[in-house]
């Protein structure tokens, strides 16, 4: 009898080490800071166009080893890379700038002074930090200028400061273009732009080209860091301390933590209004229409993790379909890079550049 019992004690310990062995681990607040700093910092390495290289180099060697050690899965992206994501849409936007002020060159060579003082009128002229947004009439996309561009080329001193979305240099910008239009030097001056933003595309081209040679120089540090570390024991599959996640909110020691897009985004013009995004700290957002009239605001929710954001909703148009939005904040704008949402009406509405 006394050899069952003790059968069946050592069956059910047995059993419970088993079970413990295969439970996953959760790390501890200090590990869950370290795991959370490696990933902040690939995320910065991988983003960072001014970072050195051998800085970037340390800190995705760095990264992979933690996360390794730790039990965390891959995480170098499949695709591509949030740099490769920048350099790429700085050249579509240099090439939509080339063709957007072609065209308007175009249309205005064949206008009386009135008209092209009228077409001058009608440009929308967003002011942000650092460089204006011009939709220009009739055209597919909204063209940007830095504020050096614009003294550079038009004269309008507004290097030493933007007026953050008042519409005085929007109209100093215009009265500039009516008087080269005036001089009939307007054509010629954005003849020259225009050959400046060639130059540029050469350049950003060759850029491009550069980072997709070293992006495979980057993956083979991570994946040899990878595979010449050993995770700990018991550490395979190891998951964050939520409740410290939940409460690291803010910048330290250079990583980038959950809730940097907590605040009020805009996008739009002084002329046509606004839209409007709101990102709650409890995981929620609202979104809300000034540019087309004032509609009900629109709810879902949203979660962020180093520099890619979670949505879903709003249920009367996208329901549960979540979306992917990888982002980089430069100068207090945000911009978004390979966009995944299979709901095109969200995907179209939100694929801007913000402000807060």
């Amino acid at each position: 009898m006394k050899k069952i019992v003790f059968l069946s004690f050592a069956l059910v310990g047995l059993l419970f080490a088993n079970y413990t062995s295969n439970a996953q681990k959760v790390l501890s607040e200090q590990e869950t800071q370290w795991v959370l700093e490696a990933q902040g910092e690939l995320e910065q390495a991988l983003s960072d166009p001014e970072m050195d290289e051998t800085e970037r180099l340390r800190l995705i060697e760095r990264s992979a080893k933690t996360l390794k050690e730790y039990g965390q899965p891959w995480a170098y992206p499949e695709g591509d890379i949030p740099l490769q994501e920048l350099m790429e849409n700085n050249f579509e936007q240099c090439k939509d700038n080339i063709k957007e002020w072609s065209d308007y060159n175009l249309k205005m060579q064949h206008q009386t002074l009135e008209q092209k003082i009228k077409i001058i009128n009608q440009l929308q002229v967003e002011v942000g930090e650092r460089q204006l947004q011009i939709l220009i009439p009739g055209g597919n996309a909204a063209v940007s200028l830095s504020m050096e561009f614009v003294n550079t080329f038009f004269d309008v001193n507004i290097v030493d400061g933007f007026t953050n979305g008042k519409i005085g240099n929007a109209k100093d910008l215009k009265n500039r273009f009516i008087e080269l239009a005036k001089q009939k030097k307007l054509g010629y001056q954005i003849d020259q732009m225009i050959k400046d933003d060639k130059t540029s595309l050469i350049e950003l081209d060759k850029d491009r080209k550069i980072i997709r040679l070293k992006e495979n120089k980057w993956e083979s540090i991570y994946r040899n860091a990878t595979s010449s570390t050993f995770t700990r024991d018991g550490y395979e599959g190891a998951v964050l301390n939520s409740s410290y996640a939940a409460q690291t909110s803010t910048h330290q020691k250079g990583v980038i933590h959950t809730n940097i897009l907590v605040g009020t985004w805009r996008f739009g013009f002084e002329q046509t209004g606004y839209f409007y995004w709101t990102f709650k700290n409890n995981g929620t957002w609202t979104f809300e229409d000034k540019m087309n009239g004032d509609q009900k605001p629109l709810n879902g929710k949203y979660s962020v993790f180093g520099s890619t954001l979670k949505l879903t909703g709003p249920n009367s148009e996208c329901g549960d379909v979540e979306a992917t939005f990888p982002f980089v904040i430069e100068d207090g704008e945000l911009r978004f890079l390979n966009i995944q949402d299979p709901c095109m009406s969200r995907r179209f509405t939100l694929n801007h550049v913000w402000k807060q």
